[in-house]
């Protein structure tokens, strides 16, 4: 299946990536390079995570960090939404955004 990472998926892999280099750019390299490499595993098995805590998605857990991938399976690809740190407030949202003529008035 095709893995499709969200602009704010990425944003948050670049910003644990220099959170982490900060203090450690060999240990930062390692976190990022365990992130793409659990990515690529559900290119092949997608339904390998965890039933996600957001209604139709699936955590994908990083083995050796503390960071999981929710992510959505969607025809035939997987749309990465965020990467989160296991101890983080999670969005209540799933990383998608309503159309604005969805929107309420406010």
């Amino acid at each position: 299946m095709r893995v499709v990472w969200t602009r704010t998926a990425i944003r948050d892999l670049v910003r644990v990536r220099r959170r982490i280099e900060h203090d450690n750019p060999i240990a930062a390299r390692e976190v990022a390079r365990r992130i793409l490499d659990a990515v690529n595993k559900i290119s092949r098995h997608p339904e390998m995570g965890r039933v996600g805590r957001l209604g139709g998605t699936r955590d994908l857990i990083v083995t050796g960090t503390p960071y999981l991938v929710p992510y959505r399976v969607h025809a035939d690809k997987i749309h990465l939404l965020r990467v989160l740190h296991g101890r983080q407030n999670w969005p209540r949202s799933s990383g998608r955004r309503t159309p604005r003529s969805q929107r309420g008035s406010g």
